[in-house]
C-alpha cells in the first residue's frame, strides 16, 4: 500500500535511493552521500512542496517516488516535476509503477498544477548517457501519454573552472 514515508525510516529511503542509483548505473562516479541525502530527504519531508511515496515491504521500502510542485520562472504557472521514481527490480511491475505516477498525478491536480513534467539525466563514468536507462524511461513515460519535449546536457568541469 503506497503511502508516506514517517520521519523514523529515513534509512530505509536512503537505502531505495542507493539501489535506484545502483540500478541506473551511477555507482562508482555519481555515490549517494547517506549524510547529505537525510538532510534533503528531511527538508522535502518537511516543505509542502514535495511529496514522497514509498511502498513498504516488510522491514524496507520496495519503491519510492518523489514529486514536487514548481512554477514557470516567467509567467508563475505551476506544474508537477515527477523528480524520482523506482521499483526494485525484485518487486518490478508496471501495475507498481503506474500506482506512483497515479498518485503524484493526482496530488499534483490537487494542488491545481496545470502540466506534469519528467525527466531523466543519467550518465556513465565518462559522461555518456546511459542508453539503456534512458530507453527504459523514454519507453515507461510514453506508456504514460507523455510527450517527449527537450534534453539534457551535461560535461565534466575541471577543477578550476567553476572556483570563481
Amino acid at each position: 500500500m503506497l503511502r508516506e514515508p514517517r520521519t523514523d525510516e529515513l534509512e530505509k529511503l536512503i537505502n531505495i535511493a542507493i539501489e535506484h542509483a545502483h540500478d541506473a548505473g551511477l555507482a562508482g562516479h555519481d555515490d549517494i552521500d547517506r549524510t547529505f541525502l537525510k538532510k534533503q530527504f528531511r527538508a522535502m519531508m518537511m516543505n509542502p512542496d514535495f511529496k514522497i511515496i514509498v511502498e513498504p515491504k516488510g522491514d524496507v521500502f520496495a519503491a519510492y517516488a518523489i514529486g514536487r510542485i514548481c512554477q514557470k520562472i516567467w509567467n508563475g504557472k505551476r506544474y508537477g516535476e515527477m523528480t524520482f521514481i523506482f521499483v526494485h527490480p525484485e518487486a518490478r511491475n508496471k501495475i507498481l509503477a503506474d500506482d506512483l505516477v497515479a498518485t503524484l498525478n493526482n496530488w499534483f491536480a490537487e494542488m491545481r498544477c496545470d502540466f506534469v513534467q519528467a525527466s531523466c539525466m543519467t550518465y556513465t563514468q565518462d559522461y555518456k548517457p546511459n542508453e539503456e536507462w534512458l530507453h527504459r524511461v523514454k519507453t515507461y513515460y510514453k506508456s504514460q501519454g507523455m510527450e517527449e519535449v527537450g534534453y539534457h546536457y551535461v560535461k565534466p568541469l575541471e577543477a578550476n573552472e567553476w572556483v570563481v
